[in-house]
């Protein structure tokens, strides 16, 4: 939702833990919106009570604090509304990570579907994502890859946690997803997969990047 930037509770860089808040907007007019209809009810509230009371008393009809009462239950679903609404306005941290970089301040305006800024978990698991040609090499889940950097040098052994079935139709590759725990391995890092081609295919071992 779009807002005005009231607090950034952490720095950039800093480590937050999960579910802690990371950013806080404020809409006027929502705030205003409520704050009239919490009044408005408060003295609907009174008004059923004593018309309740009136009523045990054969003093005003069933219908009259049937209408306060509907109208009281309208005011609070309108409440609710607002407050989900409002529930939009604060960004909490999915998970315990660290906060990359921003720039925005407090003060500054908001629009909806801004980026804020990145959250690294703190866990030195990794997921590699690559594709394997249809031929090359018929992966399964529990097999190993070997993942080198750029440069060529050797990072570690990461396991296969999941194989799709199907192949892409533009470039007829399956995609594949290994697990390893790097620390030294960043977020978005390009390496190499080095994979065992399949018996059949008289060639070197492949490097997928």
């Amino acid at each position: 939702a779009s807002g005005r930037i009231v607090a950034l509770p952490f720095a950039s860089g800093d480590e937050v833990a999960e579910g802690a808040t990371i950013l806080s907007l404020f809409e006027d007019d929502l705030e205003a919106q409520r704050k009239s209809l919490v009044a408005e009810a408060k003295l609907v509230a009174v008004q059923l009570r004593r018309n309740r009371t009136l009523e045990a008393n054969s003093l005003v009809s069933q219908d009259q604090v049937d209408t306060l009462s509907a109208k009281l239950q309208s005011l609070e679903a309108q409440i609710a509304v607002l407050d989900a609404r409002l529930s939009k306005m604060i960004v909490r941290a999915p998970f315990e990570g660290t906060l990359g970089i921003y720039r925005q301040r407090i003060g500054d305006l908001m629009q909806a579907g801004e980026v804020l800024t990145t959250l690294v978990g703190t866990s030195p698991k990794r997921w590699i994502d690559f594709k394997v040609p249809q031929g090359l090499a018929t992966l399964k889940v529990g097999d190993t890859v070997t993942i080198r950097n750029i440069a060529g040098s050797v990072i570690d052994m990461a396991k296969v946690i999941a194989v799709a079935e199907a192949l892409t139709s533009e470039t007829r590759t399956y995609e594949a997803r290994a697990s390893l725990e790097s620390a030294n391995l960043k977020h978005g890092e390009l390496v190499q997969v080095l994979i065992s081609i399949s018996k059949n295919i008289n060639t070197k071992p492949w490097d997928i990047c």
